[in-house]
């Protein structure tokens, strides 16, 4: 079918005159093209859905199959996670899921088979990922999705993420690994705080709480993993910590790890907001949202 003769099905109308829905036949021609493995035209179909429809799941979840199919495993995993944001429901599926974020990001699998044959030691990012250590993962969008919206259901998965938990202790401070932490932290307050420690990480913790207390400095990192092992919204002076300018990944996070307070009082507010003190509204949504309200 050339464009001339799509632009005209896509006019055609139904019995009693209503016109076709176009979204809905260009999916289906995006379902035949990559039943018959034409993986390239079947993207651009499904991409034309979505200039359509942005909020098509299947349409999502489809077009993260055939560009995987082609190696753009950066790409499809953005569009896998944008289906499961869009269709939570599919989080039921958590094998299948944790099976198509080993495909889109290889290092994760390879992590997970280390992490298992080390334990109960706890591997550093180099160990676990190579030499371009965490960073090798940080960015993956199917990652942060999974890590933020459900507890970890997977045995070999929370042995990894555990040991990432740890050598974020450690690792170079970059936007993308502090956005990896925040994403981490948010997963160990919503199974709430379930790995488990080993008695250097307890010290460690200890110290950095006291540092806190006593109106130290905390670096964005430093305040990332310590939200991993505790909610921020327990921690002493915390008054201190709000007062400073913290980096975009770490205002828009804390909402679901700090309590309302933290969000609301370390987000700068107008002259004109202020005055009229509007009521907070948590920027999540979702499992993670109820929890946040339930710890107020």
């Amino acid at each position: 079918m050339n464009r001339k003769q799509r632009r005209a099905a896509l006019k055609q109308k139904l019995p009693g005159g209503a016109v076709a829905d176009p979204a809905a036949q260009l999916f289906a021609e995006a379902i035949a093209l990559q039943r018959q493995n034409k993986f390239a035209d079947a993207t651009r179909a499904y991409k034309r859905v979505l200039l359509i429809k942005p909020d098509h799941a299947e349409a999502n979840n489809n077009l993260g199959i055939v560009l995987l199919a082609q190696g753009k495993a950066s790409e499809a995993s953005a569009h896998f996670a944008r289906a499961l944001t869009l269709m939570p429901q599919l989080f039921e599926q958590y094998q299948g899921i944790c099976a198509t974020l080993v495909a889109v990001l290889p290092p994760i699998g390879e992590a997970i088979r280390k992490t298992l044959a080390a334990w109960p030691k706890r591997l550093t990012g180099e160990e676990m990922f190579g030499s371009a250590g965490v960073v090798a993962i940080a960015g993956d969008p199917l990652l942060r999705c999974l890590l933020q919206s459900v507890p970890v259901r997977e045995l070999a998965l929370e042995r990894m993420l555990t040991s990432l938990r740890a050598a974020l202790m450690s690792e170079s401070t970059t936007d993308s690994v502090i956005e990896l932490g925040c994403a981490l932290a948010r997963q160990c307050f919503i199974n709430e705080y379930v790995f488990a420690t080993t008695p250097k990480e307890d010290v460690w913790v200890d110290e950095l709480k006291s540092a806190v207390a006593a109106g130290g400095d905390v670096s964005p990192m430093q305040l990332v993993a310590l939200a991993m092992y505790l909610p921020l919204y327990a921690l002493p002076n915390t008054d201190a910590l709000i007062g400073r300018r913290w980096p975009p990944a770490v205002i828009c996070w804390p909402c679901c790890n700090a309590g309302a307070s933290w969000a609301r009082r370390a987000m700068p507010m107008s002259p004109r907001r202020k005055r009229r003190s509007p009521r907070w509204k948590p920027a999540c949504r979702g499992w993670s949202a109820q929890r946040c309200t339930s710890r107020r």
